[in-house]
């Protein structure tokens, strides 16, 4: 272990509040930041929003993350610490990322974090909708009451209205990687699509096997910005 001290610890270039752990498991060596709250967000807060926006979006996003922390501690139990530094938690960048109006954003709102009938929130968040939130047992299998689809009205937002071509053998290329068991793909067809238009499951239909996934699946499958989406087949001409 080592502890704080009068100057902030760096390591690799880079500067960190708080001490640091050293753990050794499975032959690996891993460094864990340990240090405050508050502290730690005065790391994520400018790495999820830009610190120049106004303070109001600061604090909202303060509040936000440190509501994610709270819900989210033990995420990583099994490696030994709570939260990673990458977006699979909350991306954070240590001492070097602060910013003074985000920091004052974290001061002016330390100790709030948002509740549902007096338990702390699973407080997620992303950088676009795509147009439309999803209601997150269409996401994940479970619902919260809380985080139901809603129409964003971010209209600065480039993934707001957009449009993504893929080739065929491009998708054929992407379903072969991640459901080999269908064989070759000759055929996609949504099935059901919600009240909001976000499309719900669809089928993927291969020459061995066919499987239905969610729209969130078929989303991250794809790569596009939203699972409100109209899949439209654009046919070539025949060859000669």
């Amino acid at each position: 272990m080592i502890l704080p001290g009068e100057t902030l610890l760096s390591w690799n270039a880079h500067h960190y509040r708080g001490g640091f752990i050293i753990a050794a498991k499975n032959s690996r060596v891993t460094l864990i930041n340990y240090l405050l709250l508050d502290d730690y967000l005065k790391g994520v807060v400018p790495r999820e929003v830009m610190a120049d926006w106004p303070l109001a979006v600061l604090k909202a996003q303060a509040i936000a993350a440190r509501t994610f922390a709270i819900a989210s501690l033990k995420r990583h139990a099994a490696d030994g610490f709570d939260l990673c530094p990458s977006d699979h938690c909350q991306v954070y960048g240590g001492a070097d990322a602060e910013k003074p109006n985000s920091d004052l954003a974290v001061t002016a709102t330390s100790g709030e974090v948002m509740t549902y009938r007096g338990r702390i929130i699973s407080a997620l968040y992303h950088s676009s909708s795509g147009g439309f939130t999803l209601d997150a047992a269409d996401v994940w299998n479970q619902g919260a009451p809380y985080l139901k689809p809603v129409l964003d009205w971010d209209q600065n937002s480039p993934y707001n209205q957009w449009t993504k071509s893929l080739q065929w053998e491009d998708l054929q290329g992407l379903t072969a990687r991640s459901y080999p068991a269908l064989g070759t793909l000759r055929q996609i067809l949504p099935l059901a699509y919600g009240p909001n238009g976000v499309l719900l499951k669809i089928s993927l239909r291969g020459d061995l096997a066919e499987s239905t996934i969610n729209g969130e699946q078929f989303r991250s499958l794809a790569g596009l910005p939203s699972a409100k989406v109209q899949i439209a087949m654009v046919y070539g001409p025949e060859p000669l």
